[in-house]
């Protein structure tokens, strides 16, 4: 199979699943050009040297329709049979992944809905067991792709005499003009007349577009109504999609099944090793902080390259060169497009790259040189004003290479030696020293349905031979949009392991001689559970780009570019701190921010508000631990907390509680100190006094932090006057005491209050013994 069936965001191979290959382009096929243009499929004719006759011109006309239909052999399903059908009936198990409840209510409703064609349901893959909400809601959307072109540029008008005619419909799926098949199939199964053919070829269209979501209802249905008629390849993308819906038990149970019929070493190898998978993949994940960027429209935008220091070249369908659409997707062709880069990262200014470059066919995934003299890109096989076909008269990718002399205005448009017509190359990018080019192809020799390559690049600008990346890199599936980033690290994307959704990103190093190491997928939150591909990144400048269709609804046509910053996240988490049983706010407590590796980001005390707040050195994505704490009247308490993909605030809150049946800022009780007494009329610090004292020295020695307030009281003989200066000169001598042996007065705050705040009844005129007033003549210490 050649990568003519590679998905739309290939765009530049013909014909495989939507944005595999890498988002290489899949087939187009020629247009209806006039007939001045003189087009022959086999050989090229000069228009200039050239007349022929009305006859000639009809038959170069017939020779240009039959290559826009391009009918090719249909594909004819493997069958093998199975001693036990594959029946699934486990439910989703949601534990497995973080999945909120409207998005499982989603997935489920799809999957079960009996209303989408009026057709009996078998026994589905998913068996809900919960009442899901918004059922109805769910079921007129669903309804709609019978009525409606599932494509948000436009609807196509169909034929209602051939909506029916399920060779019509396998024609449109054998040409990519999948949104005209779609249609068509679920007309035909709607009308009564559902078939495997029908549920597999419109299962397919949707994964190939990347529509997972819809690709999963019916891959559900074919599977459980044709176990026994289904080639291995059905049970992997089926995997796929249900595995971007969250439901990983069920996907993993299919690949189950895969692996049972096919041979695919590389996936059986890991999967064995790592049961566990979405484990190891969090364990090895880069984290990122991700930020969606102002140049994504709502056409598809991805396959980001850095264009110098301060731009960058991406491909898109809006407002693109051709007029006519591509059928594959109902989209415009693609262009390349420059935008600007500023100080933070941020995209802005587009503009189309100068039309010596761009066509009315594709072109994408560009590497530029760091001089900006040479660029290397992806387009269609068309050049010179001529198209280029294979056996099957599917327009292939190529990779081209321009120059210039300003690094803005380009030309001298030459193809690499390497490329083929028979087979596609694309998705061009340089290593870093720029001696070797890595790319995409299926050429002879790829594992799979695409394999990343590279050519060593001599001093003369002659190429060498291509080399095969081999398993540590490629599989049996797709693998694409390769990148070399400043440290030699390698990032490419592939459906062909064990990820966490459909295409996911990996990165490995490379050894002296440009060979993978060992690679890892990327993790969350740059891989999500649809298309991730196409990333970049400068570890210099903390800043890369990436495409994803994970907010869209469209398959590859909701293509966006990301912004990606391991620093770049500005998170402010904040909370407050307070008393688990008063519900008050605690001031002065002390709180720390713990990364997973148990380091203290960030630390600090509280202030009266009792708010605090962490605004530095923050990477989102990542899950951090909040200890609060004050000492020795609470017990410490610990938080764990996931921060989201994206700047934001967080907010926080934590409780503590009491360490003992002490109320928490009564330091006499918590230390269980007995009073500080004073003589008559006396503010000294006499033996028994020094002596509780030291249980005080000792805890504010053992609590650094600890700050304390002492109040100090006299008993009512006496001027209220008096009284007062007593109890202020009794706190005075009271700190001194601590502060001559080394404790910082700043740490210490004093207040007398004189009579007015008694321990007993001894008040003015009440005969009290000596004793009783000495309770009194005290000081006492609260924590602040």
């Amino acid at each position: 199979q050649t990568l003519s069936d590679t998905p739309y965001r290939n765009a530049t191979i013909p014909g495989y699943p939507s944005k595999k290959l890498s988002k290489v382009i899949p087939p187009r096929p020629i247009p209806n050009r006039p007939i001045s243009e003189q087009i022959v499929l086999k050989e090229p004719i000069n228009q200039n040297s050239l007349k022929q006759s009305e006859e000639e011109q009809a038959q170069i006309k017939d020779q240009i329709e039959e290559v826009r239909v391009n009918n090719v052999d249909s594909e004819k399903p493997i069958t093998e049979s199975i001693t036990e059908p594959l029946i699934l009936n486990k439910s989703v198990n949601t534990s497995s992944v973080e999945q909120n409840k409207e998005e499982q209510a989603n997935i489920i409703d799809e999957i079960v809905d009996e209303g989408v064609n009026n057709v009996a349901f078998e026994k589905s893959i998913v068996e809900p067991k919960m009442q899901i909400p918004g059922l109805d809601q769910e079921q007129d959307n669903i309804l709609l792709e019978v009525n409606d072109i599932p494509t948000p540029q436009k609807k196509r008008k169909i034929d209602k005499r051939s909506e029916k005619n399920i060779f019509l419909a396998k024609k449109d799926y054998d040409k990519y003009s999948y949104d005209k098949a779609q249609q068509k199939y679920l007309e035909i199964i709607n009308s009564g007349k559902d078939s495997k053919e029908a549920y597999e070829y419109l299962a397919n269209s949707y994964f190939k577009n990347s529509q997972y979501e819809k690709a999963v209802i019916w891959y559900n249905k074919l599977i459980s109504r044709y176990p026994n008629e289904i080639n291995a390849e059905i049970y992997y993308r089926a995997s796929l999609c249900f595995k971007s819906q969250g439901a990983y038990e069920i996907s993993n149970t299919l690949l189950e099944k895969y692996l049972e019929m096919s041979n695919n070493l590389v996936i059986k190898d890991y999967y064995e090793k790592n049961p566990n998978y979405l484990e190891t993949i969090k364990l090895e994940s880069k984290k990122f902080g991700i930020e969606l960027t102002q140049i994504s429209t709502e056409n598809s935008d991805f396959g980001p390259s850095f264009y110098g220091d301060n731009q960058l070249i991406y491909s898109s369908t809006l407002d693109a060169t051709g007029n006519s659409d591509y059928e594959w997707s109902g989209e415009p062709f693609l262009d390349l497009f420059i935008a600007d880069i500023d100080s933070l990262g941020n995209l802005s200014n587009t503009k189309r790259l100068s039309n010596e470059i761009n066509t009315e066919f594709h072109e994408s995934s560009a590497s530029v040189t760091r001089d900006k003299k040479k660029m290397y890109f992806t387009r269609n096989n068309f050049i010179n004003g001529k198209i280029g076909t294979d056996r099957n008269k599917q327009i292939n990718l190529k990779i081209y290479t321009a120059e210039s002399d300003d690094g803005e205005n380009w030309g001298g448009i030459k193809e690499l030696p390497f490329n083929d017509d028979n087979y596609s190359v694309a998705h061009p990018t340089l290593s870093v020293d720029e001696k070797k080019l890595y790319f995409s192809s299926d050429m002879p020799g790829t594992f799979g349905y695409s394999d990343i390559w590279y050519v060593d690049i001599f001093e003369d600008g002659s190429f060498g031979q291509p080399i095969n990346l081999g398993p540590q890199v490629n599989t049996e599936f797709r693998e694409s949009f390769p990148f070399i980033g400043e440290n030699n690290t390698l990032y490419f994307s592939s459906d062909g392991r064990i990820g966490l959704g459909g295409f996911d990103i990996y990165y490995t190093g490379l050894d002296k001689k440009g060979f993978p190491v060992r690679s890892s997928n990327i993790g969350e939150p740059v891989n999500s559970k649809l298309d991730d591909f196409g990333f970049i990144y400068k570890e210099s400048k903390d800043l890369g780009y990436f495409s994803s269709n994970r907010k869209g609804l469209w398959g590859s046509k909701s293509d966006e570019v990301y912004k990606v910053s391991r620093r770049g996240c500005d998170i402010n988490l904040s909370g407050i701190i307070f008393d688990q049983n008063t519900k008050k706010p605690i001031p002065n407590a002390y709180v720390r921010l713990i990364n997973e590796n148990g380091q203290i980001i960030s630390d600090q005390f509280v202030g009266e508000d009792a708010i605090y707040r962490f605004d530095e050195n923050i990477q989102c994505a990542l899950k951090y631990t909040i200890e609060a704490s004050k000492n020795p009247g609470y017990s410490q308490t610990l938080a764990e907390i996931q921060l989201p993909d994206t700047s934001g605030e967080v907010k926080k809150d934590l409780s503590l509680d009491w360490s003992s049946t002490c109320i928490p800022d009564d330091l006499v009780c918590l230390l269980d100190i007995n009073p500080i007494l004073f003589d008559l009329d006396k503010y000294y610090i006499n033996p028994k006094a020094a002596k509780e004292l030291r249980k005080v020295y000792a805890a504010m020695i053992r609590y650094p932090d600890l700050e304390i307030f002492i109040a100090s009281h006299t008993d009512s003989r006496g001027s209220n006057d008096y009284n007062q200066k007593l109890s202020i000169n009794r706190a005075t001598s009271t700190k001194n005491w601590l502060v001559r042996r080394g404790i910082a007065s700043e740490r210490l705050t004093t207040d007398g209050f004189g009579e007015f705040e008694l321990e007993n009844y001894c008040e003015d005129n009440v005969a009290c013994q000596e004793e009783e007033h000495q309770l009194n003549r005290r000081s006492v210490f609260k924590i602040k």
